[in-house]
C-alpha cells in the first residue's frame, strides 16, 4: 500500500508534501499521523494505492478533504 499527501491553500499554492508512505508487504492497512506546519492550509488531496495483491490488479483511489 501506498500513500500520498499534498497539502494547498486557498490560492492553490502547495504549501507541504509529505513523502510517500509505504506498507509492509502483505500489510491491510496503512496508518500515521502527519503534521504541517502552515495555518493557511485549505485543503488536502490524497492518494491511496495497493498494488500486487493476490485477488485483485493494482488500483489507485483519489480523494481530497478541504479543512
Amino acid at each position: 500500500m501506498t500513500i500520498k499527501l499534498d497539502f494547498e491553500n486557498k490560492a492553490g499554492v502547495k504549501k507541504n508534501k509529505v513523502p510517500r508512505t509505504y506498507s509492509l508487504k502483505g500489510a491491510t492497512s496503512l496508518s500515521g499521523k502527519y503534521k504541517f506546519a502552515d495555518k493557511d492550509v485549505t485543503v488536502v488531496y490524497g492518494a491511496h494505492g495497493v498494488q500486487n495483491g493476490t485477488k485483485y490488479g493494482a488500483e489507485v483511489v483519489y480523494t481530497y478533504t478541504e479543512l
